[in-house]
């Protein structure tokens, strides 16, 4: 998977789905973004779990798409938050993007508790950290 650099990111262009995708700079801590989350993961991975997203159709009821990386034990963001969020986009011409989200700073950053329990039911992750996902505690 290899994107291409650009002033603000690296964009992919090549989902399944043809959906476009960049790994923002400002979520990787590249300037005065004190508001923002940071990934710590690279921007290679960061695509594969929006791939993952899409390919999986991890969308809520709003059109987010939620992602986790090694069944929700990987760390994806400098909180040491697990879970990601992809913002709804309706407009085919800009790429999605995403940033790791941190469940304890509210109900937007924390995935519906019907979709994560699809997420166990799924398999996709396991009771114990769908739990945990749900109770805002990773």
């Amino acid at each position: 998977m290899e994107g291409v650099r650009t002033k603000d990111g690296i964009i992919y262009t090549n989902t399944k789905s043809s959906k476009m995708y960049i790994s923002l700079f400002y979520h990787r801590g590249s300037g005065d973004e004190k508001y923002k989350s940071f990934w710590c993961i690279p921007p290679d991975i960061e695509f594969a779990i929006f791939c993952d997203a899409d390919d999986g159709d991890w969308r809520d009821v709003n059109g987010h798409y939620w992602g986790i990386y090694d069944e929700g034990r990987a760390i994806l963001g400098i909180n040491n938050g697990r879970v990601c969020k992809f913002p709804s986009n309706g407009n085919l011409s800009v790429p999605w993007h995403g940033f790791p989200v941190s469940p304890q700073k509210g109900e937007n950053n924390t995935p519906p508790i019907d979709f994560v329990q699809r997420w166990i039911d799924d398999k996709i992750i396991d009771k114990r950290i769908g739990r945990n996902i749900q109770r805002r505690k990773i």
